[in-house]
């Protein structure tokens, strides 16, 4: 509104002394000059962008970390003892030899060549996602959803192509490595996954996978903890 009055103001003078009117014609660049600091002004908002960075910034760091952001630490020990094991297991299925043989027909209850290529494939895969989970495990572990039943050590869904593994309160009080490990929980984990292993719950715990090879040999072969248990070379 100021600006037009500066008009008004100026355009009156004009019909009354064409002279003085080369007087208000300068004054046609005041209100231009008026303007201008008002068309910058938005411009000068540039600067409160990184002010709200700054804020979004703090707002973040005050959300509560996940569980594998606070123990990533633990997460890579643990991925570090798996591979270990998965190494050894893969040189051994190499070797092929006596040794070799003795130990698939103790977890499977076959030692037949068929075996030996599926356990060697599973490994093989495993390595691959172990390797990648190691390069960032907050990105592939989460906390076991509120109300999972006690004693869970984790779970998976098998078709899930990103392969996040939660984790339950077992999980967390698991020796390093051993029989019921958080290495070999990985293992029988990740053999879940249908680009794995695609293997199944058919029995738990050491004594009834080594029974579950001497009755059935095809499920063993498919059993997450009958993997598990060969990994950790337990018993």
């Amino acid at each position: 509104m100021g600006l037009t009055i500066i008009g008004e103001e100026t355009a009156a003078p004009t019909p009354a002394a064409p002279t003085p009117a080369a007087s208000p014609t300068p004054a046609a660049p005041t209100p231009a000059a008026a303007a201008t600091p008002a068309a910058a002004t938005p411009a000068a908002a540039t600067p409160a962008d990184p002010a709200k960075c700054t804020t979004c910034k703090d707002e973040e760091k005050k959300k509560k970390k996940t569980w594998a952001e606070e123990h990533e630490k633990e997460m890579k020990a643990s991925l570090a003892e798996q591979k270990k094991m998965l190494e050894a297991k893969k040189a051994d299925l190499l070797r092929n030899d006596d040794a070799t043989k003795a130990n698939l027909q103790k977890f499977y209850g076959s030692s037949s060549e068929e075996t030996r290529q599926t356990t060697l494939a599973r490994v093989d895969k495993e390595l691959a996602l172990n390797n990648e989970m190691s390069k960032n495990p907050s990105a592939y572990f989460q906390d076991a959803a509120e109300g999972t039943k006690p004693g869970t050590y984790a779970y998976v869904y098998p078709n899930d192509s990103t392969h996040q593994i939660y984790l339950g309160d077992a999980f967390k009080t698991a020796p390093l490595t051993g029989e019921d490990s958080q290495a070999g929980t990985l293992a029988h984990e990740m053999s879940h996954f249908s680009d794995i292993g695609g293997t199944k719950d058919n029995i738990y715990g050491a004594t009834g996978a080594l029974g579950l090879a001497k009755t059935d040999p095809t499920a063993a072969l498919n059993n997450a903890d009958s993997f598990e248990y060969y990994v950790e070379g337990v018993r």
